[in-house]
């Protein structure tokens, strides 16, 4: 069984404004489903937290970056 992502109203404190403000367009603008922000909400934070691991703006990121993130 899969574990289910924390909803967006617990995302850390220093989630990025970019993906704040991607999140709330999704979610006003585009009119997603609650369930398919929760899970673009869980996928961000954990794009974020690599980018940051790895020193990285999420500007910056590249597709070679997502790759290896994905591969681990």
């Amino acid at each position: 069984m899969t574990s289910l992502p924390p909803p967006p109203d617990a995302a850390p404190e220093d989630t990025d404004p970019l993906v704040t403000r991607y999140l709330a367009y999704v979610r006003v603008e585009k009119r997603l489903a609650q369930r398919t922000v929760e899970l673009y909400t869980a996928d961000l934070h954990k794009l974020q937290a690599n980018a940051r691991k790895a020193g990285v703006a999420l500007t910056d990121v590249k597709h070679t970056h997502l790759r290896r993130w994905v591969a681990q």
